[in-house]
């Protein structure tokens, strides 16, 4: 019997880094959307990474810049 049992990849561990499919399916756009925006510099810098020449994502990034697009509630202003 093996002492720890490795999890498979795919599992429920969240990988700091997304893809662009990864970024587009969480923030609800097309994957040209995620190019489009990559290219014109709208992500937060330092989010877009190329590890090995392939397109990544910081998910801390990510998050972050949902975080940063909250907007403030309706009401009256004092």
């Amino acid at each position: 019997m093996p002492e720890k049992e490795q999890k498979a990849v795919g599992s429920n561990i969240k990988s700091p880094l997304m893809t662009p499919d990864e970024v587009a399916a969480y923030l609800r756009i097309s994957k040209a959307t995620v190019y489009s925006k990559r290219c014109r510099g709208e992500f937060p810098e330092g989010s877009v990474v190329k590890p090995f020449g392939k397109l990544m994502f910081l998910r801390e990034k990510i998050d972050q810049l949902i975080a940063d697009s909250i907007e403030p509630p309706l009401g009256r202003s004092k």
